[in-house]
């Protein structure tokens, strides 16, 4: 089983960026394979970033075909910010689609209903 953990904030943060440190070592002991990130990304979203701090942290749209995990476990909602998903609502739906298991853990109702779509 493949898992990808998509930690709270950017790895700069420090320590307040990945809050289930118990539950990512658990989850890597019992992966085949294990990637931790913090946003989904298309690859012409990805290919503009500069910065090495925030590009470490963003998975490519082809590293997560290559990767094709089972599951994804979303920290801290689904936003990154109030812009930005950590993944996008048509990426998520293909993964779907394909049979992956998609978690949202520590979400925010109020926040979700923002961003009720039909």
């Amino acid at each position: 089983m493949k898992i990808l953990y998509l930690q709270n904030s950017l790895s700069l943060n420090d320590r307040s960026s990945l809050w289930g440190r118990k539950l990512t070592a658990r989850l890597e002991e019992v992966s085949e394979d294990f990637l931790l990130g913090f946003i989904i990304s298309s690859d012409e979203y990805y290919s503009k970033i500069t910065k090495e701090e925030f590009k470490r942290d963003v998975i490519s749209y082809s590293v997560l075909k290559d990767f094709s995990p089972d599951i994804i476990y979303v920290e801290g909602g689904i936003f990154a910010s109030n812009e930005l998903w950590k993944i996008t609502k048509d990426i998520a739906q293909e993964l779907l689609r394909n049979g992956v298991v998609i978690i949202f853990g520590d979400t925010d109702i109020n926040h979700i209903k923002q961003y009720n779509t039909k």
